[in-house]
């Protein structure tokens, strides 16, 4: 007796983005290095990203969709036009864990691997500041373990573009204002 085994082949969504007011454009990265474009009808178009991906962020005026990576890349594909742009450049050299956009001024917050926050101008592409969450959090008292091996995994603006709120692999949470 010969039993046949079929192995299918699924992808996992890591992130997701809504494009549009009424839920109808829908972004989806994949765990297989695959971004995926949805409109109401079903799927639109699927494209391939260099490296895996870990977070998408969208930015309205210049219609670039970043995508944070295990390097220390961020990838912009304008979607207007429909072609990869060139990167942005991060601190973090191991990896971005998390994009977020200011919906006020726009400005892209990239939480790396080695615990900073980049604060980076998306007319230019430069980084204009960076936090060093575990500097921030050792001046807070909490000195063993938080150096080694600290990462960002959270971050989130506040809608009224003054505050920040950094998650972080240890558990800890800081608000910026």
């Amino acid at each position: 007796m010969s039993m046949k085994f079929e192995r299918r082949l699924t992808s996992e969504v890591v992130d997701f983005l809504i494009l549009s007011e009424d839920v109808g454009k829908l972004c989806f990265l994949q765990n297989d290095r695959t971004v995926s474009f949805h409109a109401p009808y079903g799927s639109h178009y699927s494209m391939r990203i260099p490296t895996f991906g870990r977070s998408l962020s969208y930015h309205p005026p210049s219609c670039d969709l970043y995508i944070a990576a295990a390097g220390p890349d961020i990838y912009r594909l304008n979607l207007e036009e429909g072609r990869f742009r060139a990167p942005v450049a991060s601190c973090s050299t191991s990896g971005v864990n998390v994009l977020a956009m200011n919906p006020v001024h726009f400005l892209l917050g990239a939480g790396g691997e080695e615990g900073a926050v980049e604060l980076i101008d998306p007319r230019t592409r430069e980084g204009l500041s960076a936090l060093d969450i575990p500097t921030a959090l050792a001046g807070a008292g909490y000195r063993e373990g938080v150096r080694v091996g600290l990462a960002v995994t959270a971050l989130e603006f506040d809608g009224d573009g003054l505050s920040m709120v950094v998650g972080s692999s240890s558990g800890h949470v800081l608000l910026y204002d």
